[in-house]
């Protein structure tokens, strides 16, 4: 372990849009700082996701939904949006598939640029998207 102490979380300024005014932020987790269970959580979450017929990979196209969605409910800890009445927005850990689905993708990229560190130390490799469907367990063990 290292004697460094790390920030827990880092603070994101949001742009203003039509929907939201100047000033908005989101505070996240460090997306420096990936456990061993943070991996294996969101493997988890793309593995449930997957679709199989007789052994073979039918449809993955909801593995990378299912990552992402539990990647914002897990870091996204507060944030500053309002609904139009003026009452707080549900950080993500409190909203459906769908409501997340919703959101605002000018300010939801920030937030995510601000994650792809996560992405790219569970991965493990180079997060380039590919055409080739690719297994969630790639690179898996089974020691």
């Amino acid at each position: 372990m290292s004697n460094t102490k790390t920030a827990k979380t880092v603070r994101i300024k949001l742009p203003e849009t039509d929907d939201y005014g100047p000033g908005q932020w989101a505070e996240i987790r460090n997306p420096k700082k990936v456990t061993v269970g943070d991996k294996e959580d969101l493997q988890a979450a793309m593995a449930k996701a997957v679709v199989l017929e007789n052994g073979e990979v039918k449809d993955a196209s909801g593995a990378v939904r299912a990552s992402e969605n539990l990647l914002r409910r897990t870091w996204i800890l507060a944030w500053s949006l309002t609904r139009e009445d003026g009452s707080a927005l549900p950080i993500p850990r409190d909203l459906t598939d769908a409501q997340i689905r919703e959101l605002d993708l000018d300010v939801i990229a920030p937030i995510d640029d601000a994650l792809s560190p996560v992405t790219k130390k569970v991965n493990g490799r180079n997060t380039e998207m590919s055409s080739e469907p690719q297994s969630p367990f790639q690179g898996a063990s089974a020691d």
